[in-house]
């Protein structure tokens, strides 16, 4: 299972329980997000592709950490 997802005007792939790199939100490690702007999603046996948006489908995460870039 994976989607992708556009976020600050890039695309990323994200999976289950996986941590992904994004460009920093100013959101405090803990909160819950939403991302709306679904681009493909594939529950493994289906795969859906946007144009431009998946419709009906979201993804949850949440902010782990705050990393110092350097």
């Amino acid at each position: 299972m994976y989607a992708v997802v556009r976020l600050a005007g890039k695309q990323f792939t994200v999976k289950p329980k996986e941590i992904v790199d994004v460009p920093l939100l100013e959101l405090e490690p803990g909160t819950t997000l939403s991302f709306d702007e679904v681009l493909a999603y594939s529950d493994g046996a289906d795969v859906r592709v946007g144009r431009p948006l998946v419709e009906g489908v979201k993804v949850v995460g949440e902010v782990v950490a705050h990393k110092r870039e350097g």
